[in-house]
């Protein structure tokens, strides 16, 4: 019935079905017939809803159609017929062993004289006979036999049903054979094949079919017993099916395989060349009939190669003439197979067969050429396959002798040339050996010679040639390749109009070669004529063109290299549109790369613009990415980088939530992991470590900045000194160091932090934008720890630090001056020279300092080279100048006063008591070192009560400060007396006593009490 009546039909039923609802009587029979029709669709549309909907209904009937009821056997074998239609569209086999179920529950309702009985039983035994398939199970096939049988004697010699139940006896038979064994299966089978093959006469539609089987049965039959008459009646069989078979039969060639596969055996038996040769006629007409992808195509091939082999082996015995022809079609042969079947002991065999056809055929021959060139293809296929390189060295060996054969003038010396070149090339590919790609340069520049203009090859040799070259230019940077390349690209588009099916990849060349220009040369010009023609290419092939998606690929890249070059935000969203496009065309094995450059894309477009939309994009394609490099991927460690930066992206995007720079911190931690020794890991390291320090900042926990301190170790530890990110990664590691200090108050740790800042200090030399920094982070760091341990060293090279961080001459000048006066800020404001003997005020101290040799040539060295070792010395030296020695004694008679010495020389001055005494404490503390001393009687101007009042105050730090105190005892002559001076006995010498830090006791001829470099710590005289 046409699709359309059923249509009308099935509506009909429908509304018939709905004007009998449920309880009425005749719904049962309704039903049926709806169920029916909608099975009839099924079988014709194949829509699988109308199966179920049948279905549906016939369980709707057998609800109304109790275990008496006359309709229940045809309503449950009904239900199973359409269980097993379900079974044979989807494979459930749930369905096919309810089918099984419903059949058996028919069969105990169905009475022997039925009309019906034999076709429930070839049912049920089918169905058996299908779980057997699906289980393996023999007691399936076994019941299905035994069902087989009995539904044989139901039908008479002239029932319909008769062949048809044979015909699956017998195959069950056979199967049974094949699972159990045993002659007695087979040999029903073969019983019932022939019973079958009586009820089929000549012309029945059945008999082809019939005759194949019992073939089939009787050739096993021979397989097991070796019988030569079960063969010969095989063979007679299968002509038989043949002479039935139109030449576009389906089994036509299923039956050529076995006929010839039946002959090649007699010829086994008897050795009659004649059963071989037609075997080989049979096997090819099978070939023919089983074209590339045929899924019996290998066996094919596989049985015409032996048939092949044995007839040459008997016709063409060694030193018949067309042996070396026969060998060659034999190789061939089997390279077809390999070419099918993909087993490299064909393609061996064959090549083994053609180098024995090449040395039947001597030089001069003229079928040499064309062995040379058949055993360099299988060669060839060899070396695609193994990859091995000696095979593609022998190819080009024999591709060279074919040039020789091809002489000047040859109509096939061009192609040779051809076929030479592209080895060479794929040598070259392989072994990255220059020299075969300047060789297959070479040959090209003669090959394009030979081809003029009008040639169909000529397009293809001018881009092959221009690829060579642009090879060339990426071997060794030479651009007049490069320059040539693009020429020839150009020659070569201009030979493929609009229209011509190569225009297509001589755009896309064109624009690849000035890609790779403006790679080496930046010049814009190349990069906007690349993605125009790029444009031109993408015009070219459609949404379904299989290089559609590298196009929109290739432009995608260009334009984003357009933005980096001008700025043009219009450039990167046309980028972004074309990445998004490619992904609807992707391959899966080129899926990450793309969505890989579409998030740095869009991470670009984000810190351009700022929309965090793009930035949370470029996320999700990062996780993409990530899941398509599952762990052992080798790019993994890189994604999870660029992951890990749109995520700190995010975060300080996002208003700094916390969250963010957790997960960050996590995936770069997973980056690490997968990362070898290395500059990367070494830049993965620092930055995870300046991640955990900023989460410390966050957070307050001292374990993320104790994790940032192994990191930033750990790298320093790896990093070369030279190493350009070394001397910030050792700031970093001081700063954290630092910080750690102050959450824990470890004195390590400021020590340590202060070594480090002084390693990078010593790396960044005068002038470097960072130098100043890092003094100025280790001024903060020596001030610390001069504030907790006291050290005036620590100060001292605090100020070292902040002179050598100047780099101005008249900015030097002014500190040195200000540390100068500083120095003297300590120091009274009149000092007796012990050189000359004057009396000296601030000017003339500042004046001495300034004439001093040394002083001079430290702060010559300073202007040339600002650095902290050569500060130090002249804070040292400017230290040194102005230390002084303070004398104490009892005033006697006639002590000069400030205007008796003034402007006068002591040494040169009259000398009385007090006179004698000053001068003897000048030259005492010269000897002892000294340039400077004071004395309380002629270095105060007692005229000026405010001077006067000052000197008071100031006298306890003056004499604390002073280098050394000479203690004058004009009342004692020797050692013994030193306990009854009058000095110790004075209320003012107190302050003398207790403020020094170094004192000498002289007696009155001017000579030291003891030896000693310090009698207040020697224990004889404390």
């Amino acid at each position: 019935m046409p699709t359309v009546d059923l249509d009308i039909n099935i509506i009909s039923k429908r509304e018939t079905l709905e004007r009998h609802p449920p309880g009425h009587d005749s719904r049962a029979s309704y039903l049926i017939d709806l169920a029916s029709c909608l099975h009839d669709r099924f079988n014709k549309n194949k829509t699988i809803a109308d199966l179920q909907e049948a279905i549906t209904l016939s369980h709707a009937v057998l609800e109304l159609t109790p275990v008496n009821h006359p309709q229940r056997f045809s309503s449950l074998l009904t239900l199973s017929f359409y269980l097993g239609s379900r079974y044979s569209a989807e494979g459930g086999i749930g369905d096919l062993e309810e089918t099984i179920t419903l059949a058996r529950a028919a069969l105990k309702l169905c009475p022997p004289a039925h009309p019906d009985k034999a076709s429930a039983l070839h049912w049920l035994a089918c169905c058996l006979g299908d779980l057997f398939k699906k289980d393996r199970n023999v007691e399936s096939l076994d019941e299905a036999i035994m069902h087989h049988r009995a539904a044989v004697e139901l039908c008479s010699p002239v029932h319909p049903f008769r062949s048809l139940t044979l015909r699956d006896l017998a195959s069950c038979l056979y199967q049974r054979s094949k699972t159990k064994g045993g002659a007695e299966n087979l040999d029903e089978a073969i019983v019932v094949g022939r019973a079958r093959l009586e009820l089929c006469p000549p012309e029945h539609l059945d008999r082809s079919d019939s005759l194949q089987n019992l073939a089939k049965y009787i050739h096993t039959k021979f397989k097991k017993d070796g019988g030569v008459e079960d063969l010969d009646e095989a063979i007679m069989l299968y002509r038989a099916v043949l002479d039935l078979h139109s030449p576009d039969h389906p089994d036509r060639s299923f039956t050529l395989f076995h006929l010839a596969s039946c002959l090649h055996q007699r010829f086994k038996i008897d050795d009659g060349i004649a059963s071989l040769k037609e075997a080989v006629i049979f096997g090819r007409a099978a070939l023919d009939l089983r074209p590339p992808g045929h899924r019996c195509r290998p066996y094919s091939l596989h049985n015409l190669a032996l048939y092949l082999r044995e007839l040459f082996e008997n016709l063409r015995p060694p030193g018949h003439p067309d042996r070396p022809l026969s060998l060659l079609n034999l190789a061939t042969c089997l390279y077809h197979r390999f070419k099918t079947d993909g087993e490299t002991g064909s393609l061996e065999e064959a090549i083994t067969l053609g180098r024995a056809a090449l040395d039947l055929y001597p030089s001069g021959h003229p079928r040499r050429s064309s062995v040379l060139d058949a055993l360099a293809i299988l060669l060839s296929a060899l070396f695609e396959k193994d990859g091995r390189v000696e095979n593609l060295d022998e190819v080009i060996v024999l591709q060279r002798a074919i040039l020789d054969l091809c002489l000047p003038g040859h109509p096939e010396r061009l192609s040779s040339l051809s076929s030479l070149i592209s080895s060479l090339y794929q040598r070259f590919q392989t072994n990255d050996r220059e020299g075969d790609l300047k060789e297959a340069t070479a040959l090209l520049r003669v090959a394009l010679e030979l081809c003029p203009p009008g040639d169909p090859m000529r397009s293809r040799l001018l881009n092959d040639f221009a690829c060579y070259l642009a090879d060339l230019f990426k071997k060794g940077g030479n651009v007049e390749y490069l320059d040539e390349s693009i020429a020839l690209h150009r020659a070569a588009l201009e030979l493929d109009p609009p229209g011509d099916p190569n225009r297509i990849s001589s755009l896309g060349n064109l624009s690849s070669c000035l890609y790779t220009r403006f790679e080496a040369g930046g010049v814009v010009g190349d990069l906007m004529e690349s993605i125009a023609l790029g444009r031109a290419a993408l015009e070219l092939r459609p949404p379904d063109h299989p290089g559609r998606c590298q196009s929109l690929i290739g432009l995608s890249i260009s334009l984003h290299d357009l933005f980096e070059k001008d700025g043009r935000v219009e450039n990167l969203d046309e980028a972004i549109t074309f990445g998004r496009t490619a992904l609807e065309f992707c391959p899966p094995d080129e899926r990450s790369v793309l969505l890989s450059g579409l998030a740095v894309y869009l991470s670009t477009r984000f810190r351009t613009v700022g929309k965090v939309e793009d930035i949370d994009e470029a996320i999700v394609f990062h996780r993409a990415v990530l899941e398509l490099r599952p762990p052992g991927h080798s790019c993994r460690s890189n994604t999870l980088h660029s992951l890990a930066a749109c995520l700190y992206y995010r975060y300080n995007s996002g208003g700094g939530v916390l969250e963010n720079l957790q997960e960050t911190i996590i995936v770069m931690r997973a980056a690490l992991e997968l990362q070898q020794p290395g500059d990367s890991r070494s830049d993965s390291l620092r930055n995870l470590a300046q991640l955990l320090a900023l989460l410390f900042e966050k957070d307050g926990k001292v374990e993320n900045l104790n994790e940032a301190i192994v990191h930033l170790r750990e790298m320093l530890e790896h990093c070369p000194l030279d190493y350009p990110r070394r001397p910030s990664a050792l700031s970093g590691l001081s700063s954290y160091l630092y910080d750690r200090f102050k959450a824990d108050g470890r004195i390590e740790d400021l020590e340590e932090a202060i070594e480090v800042a002084r390693a990078a200090l010593e790396l960044y030399p005068p002038g470097h934008p960072q130098r100043n920094t890092v003094i100025s982070s280790l001024d903060e760091l020596l001030r610390e720890r001069a504030k907790k341990l006291g050290s005036d060293k620590d100060l001292e090279d605090v100020t070292a630090l902040t002179l050598a961080a100047l780099d101005s001459p008249s900015q030097i000048n002014q500190v040195l001056r200000y540390l100068v006066l500083e120095a003297l800020a300590t120091v009274p404001p009149r000092l007796l020279d012990t050189h000359s003997g004057k009396l000296c005020d601030r000017t003339a101290q500042i004046s001495h300092l300034e004439s001093n040799r040394e002083y001079r040539e430290l702060l010559s060295s300073i202007m040339n080279n600002n650095n902290v070792q050569v500060t130090k010395r002249i804070l040292e030296t400017i230290s040194n100048s102005f230390r002084y020695v303070t004398l104490s004694h009892r005033w006697g008679g006639n002590e000069p006063v400030l205007r008796d010495i003034e402007g006068r020389v002591i040494y040169d001055m009259p000398a009385t008591e007090g006179i004698a005494k000053l001068q003897a404490f000048c030259r005492t503390a010269l000897q002892q070192g000294y340039s400077w001393a004071w004395s309380d009687t002629c270095c105060i101007d007692k005229s000026s009560s405010a001077e006067l009042q000052m000197a008071i105050e100031s006298m306890f730090s003056w004499y604390r400060q002073s280098a050394l105190t000479i203690v004058y005892l004009s009342d004692v002559s020797d050692p013994g007396a030193l306990a009854r001076s009058e000095w110790f006995r004075r209320g003012w010498t107190l302050l003398e006593l207790l403020a020094p830090s170094t004192m000498l006791f002289y007696i009155r001829d001017w000579s030291l009490y003891r030896p000693s470099s310090n009698h207040k710590d020697d224990p004889v005289v404390a």
